[in-house]
């Protein structure tokens, strides 16, 4: 949805995820971007559970999030 729309991320400072150092490599980039432009933000404890799979809902609320920009 985003590359459709040529959406474009701005640089922005985020704190991170306490789990950070489990995203992959090649998703970095990508969490911290979605992060910055508040399309996704983790969990309330500060994890990102990158490790963990999508409910239906998160994911749901992803693409509308990504869509509505």
């Amino acid at each position: 949805v985003l590359k459709i729309k040529n959406t474009t991320f701005i640089e922005a400072e985020t704190e991170g995820f306490v789990d950070e150092g489990d995203i992959a490599d090649y998703a970095k980039e990508a969490v911290k971007n979605l992060s910055a432009a508040e399309i996704i933000s983790g969990f309330d404890d500060g994890r990102f559970l990158p490790k963990e799979n999508l409910t239906r809902a998160q994911a749901a609320t992803i693409i509308y999030k990504a869509a509505s920009r």
